[in-house]
């Protein structure tokens, strides 16, 4: 029976932290097992190095991968083309980004408060941002709303 590594970090991350130890060098592939559940990802060329770091940062509660993935991340969220938000949650943190309330944003955008709510949430895990003020600072950093720099 041929396994698959990906289901066994879905299945793992939910009882212990795991570790990624991979050949791969990818970052979409780190990325992958992040959001899979993993809390660090190691690259095989550096295990003897670097696993005891990230066996540490994981222990701790941190999230551990080599800085040449974390570079490759970053360049990754910064690309436009990442289109991590919709069309229609750019539109909200647009008008978040003006200071409107979300009663004002359903309004404009003709949807319910609930909706914006909704919109929110997901703008909020898929940014990684706790609240409306790291909201705009990101946006605004991003390029999504005016006066920040897209890079």
């Amino acid at each position: 029976m041929e396994r698959n590594s990906w289901e066994d970090i879905t299945a793992l991350a939910a009882k212990v932290p795991v570790v990624v130890l991979t050949a791969s060098e990818v970052a979409t592939d780190a990325l992958a097992a992040i959001r899979l559940g993993a809390r660090a990802v190691v690259l095989k060329r550096f295990a003897v190095e670097t696993l005891m770091d990230a066996i540490r940062a994981v222990v701790a509660g941190n999230v551990w991968m080599p800085p040449s993935l974390q570079n490759q991340l970053a360049a990754r969220l910064r690309d436009p083309s990442m289109n991590l938000l919709s069309p229609r949650e750019e539109e909200v943190v647009r008008h978040v980004g003006k200071g409107m309330r979300n009663a004002e944003v359903a309004k404009k955008l003709s949807i319910s408060e609930q909706t914006v709510k909704l919109h929110l949430n997901a703008i909020f895990r898929k940014l990684g941002v706790l609240d409306r003020v790291q909201l705009v600072l990101y946006a605004s950093q991003a390029g999504l709303i005016g006066g920040g720099r897209r890079s």
